[in-house]
This record gives C-alpha cells, sequence and structure tokens, in this order.
C-alpha cells in the first residue's frame, strides 16, 4: 500500500517511571482521531530511533506510533549507565505497563508490536497484564522465545546466574554476522555506526530470554489476545520452531495468524532497522 507523503509530527521526550528515565519517540498520526495507536517494543542491543521509516509509515497511516528505549539500553541505558541490562523481567513488564499508559488514547484501540527479545515482551506482557483487553491486538515478529546461536547461554551461566546475582550484570560479548541480520547494506552500515547498537548484554539479560521463552510457549493455551507472529523460517538468532510450537499451543477460538516467510535466513525482516 502507498501512503501519502504527509508530514509527520514527532516528539522525543524523556519519561520517568518506575524510578528510571527512559527515552521515548512518539510520531503522531497524521490522522486525526488516530485510527489506532501503537507501542513498539525494540529487540536485544537495539534502539527505538532505529525505527523511524516504519514510524513514519505507520504515522502517515493513521496508526500513532509510540516507542522507547528499555531499560539498559540505547539512549535509556546510556543515561543510566547500564547499557546490556534490563533489570530483570519484572522491571520489563513494569516499565512496558507505564509506556502503554502512556502510548494509550481513550476510545481509541491500542495495539502492541515487538520484535525478538520485544517480541517476547509483548507475548510475557498479554500473558500477565491483558485480562481487562486494554490491548486489542499484537503483532510479535521473530520473537525470542528459544534463543540460538550467539543468544545462547550456556549451562553453567545459567546456574552462575542463580547461585549469585551479581554475575546477572557481567557483560558477555557476542557478534552477529551480517548474513545472519538481512540483505541491506545501508541499515547494516547504519547500525554499525553507532556505539548504541549494541555487541554486548548482561548476563542475566541472555538468561532471562532464555528462561522466560520456554514458560510463555507453556501458557499458550492461557493466551486471550488477538496475535499475529510473523518469523523468517531460516533465522539463526531467533527459533522459527519455537515460535510455530507457541502458535500450534494458541486456543482454537483465538483471533490468531502465523505468518512463516518461507526461504528467508534473516532475522531482521523489512520493518526492522529502518528499513
Amino acid at each position: 500500500m502507498v501512503i501519502p507523503e504527509q508530514i509527520v509530527e514527532e516528539e522525543t521526550k524523556w519519561v520517568t517511571a518506575n524510578g528510571y528515565q527512559f527515552y521515548t519517540r512518539l510520531f503522531k498520526s497524521a490522522i486525526q482521531p488516530p485510527k489506532a495507536t501503537l507501542l513498539f517494543m525494540h529487540g536485544l542491543g537495539d534502539q527505538v530511533d532505529n525505527y523511524r521509516a516504519m514510524a513514519s509509515y505507520l504515522a502517515r497511516a493513521g496508526i500513532q506510533f509510540f516507542g522507547f528505549d528499555q531499560r539498559g539500553f540505547g539512549k535509556s541505558g546510556s543515561k543510566a549507565s547500564d547499557l546490556g541490562d534490563n533489570g530483570g523481567m519484572d522491571n520489563v513488564v513494569k516499565d512496558i505497563a507505564a509506556m502503554n499508559s502512556l502510548a494509550m488514547i481513550d476510545g481509541v484501540k491500542h495495539f502492541m508490536f515487538g520484535i525478538s527479545m520485544g517480541g517476547m515482551h509483548v507475548l510475557n506482557y498479554c500473558l500477565l497484564y491483558n485480562q481487562d483487553r486494554h490491548i486489542a491486538g499484537i503483532i510479535s515478529q521473530v520473537p525470542g522465545l528459544k534463543s540460538l546461536g550467539f543468544l545462547l547461554p550456556s549451562d553453567e551461566d545459567v546456574k552462575s546466574c542463580e547461585v549469585d546475582s551479581a554475575n546477572r550484570k557481567v557483560k558477555r560479548s557476542y557478534k552477529s554476522t551480517p548474513e545472519t541480520l538481512c540483505n541491506n547494506q545501508e541499515s547494516l552500515k547504519r547500525w554499525e555506526s553507532n556505539d548504541r547498537n549494541l555487541g554486548y548484554s548482561a548476563l542475566g539479560t541472555l538468561v532471562d530470554m532464555y528462561t522466560l521463552g520456554p514458560r510463555i510457549t507453556a501458557r499458550a493455551p492461557d493466551f486471550t489476545t488477538p496475535v499475529l507472529l510473523i518469523h523468517g523460517d531460516g533465522d539463526t538468532i531467533t527459533d522459527p520452531n519455537a515460535t510455530r510450537k507457541f502458535f500450534a499451543g494458541l486456543p482454537d477460538d483465538l483471533d490468531k495468524k502465523l505468518k512463516i516467510i518461507e526461504n528467508c535466513p534473516f532475522h531482521v525482516l523489512n520493518c526492522a532497522v529502518g528499513l
């Protein structure tokens, strides 16, 4: 669909929530009132500024976009000097709740869209907090329900975090290769040139992803939020088979859709990294 090139009003703001300062970006809908509002959740090592092109596209189509640099990532993590450390999943879901309250507009349907680690977060949030249906639906792209490759912590890493919580803050470097991310060279160069696009993570953050994913999958029969799941069939960073398994476990009467992109070896799909 071709969207007219209207001017989209953008707003950046620092917001304090749960004792932490978050960098936020709002792309106001070119259509007022908006057709819908959307809270966006980026992935591991990522930041909301990478998604300006997608946010502008959605805003021109009448979907008001609100995103933020998660705890430990992007400008939020830089300001707090805790880059790579999400502070634990209990903090993450509380942060999401606070950001949803800022993004929502009375009388307008509200959705969530998460990519990779963010795709896992939106699923977890709706399992825990969406009994009142304030989230009308979610898109979860390449969700981190099962880590692969450089995201996969060892058994020793998991045990070390269980034995001593101080080990959660140990930094673990990782290196993704271009052929596993995407085939857009301009986007890859933009990613590599920004030092807030991280090549490391706190060990606790990696362990949280590894342990939370299977728990979310086990609770798929309890899921009540309409959901679109998207994954490339050749992703080597988060497992497309885990996405398939989660979808298979969803209730039969749920409004749901699974889109597996065939012959796609990339983790980053068209809407990510500013594509």
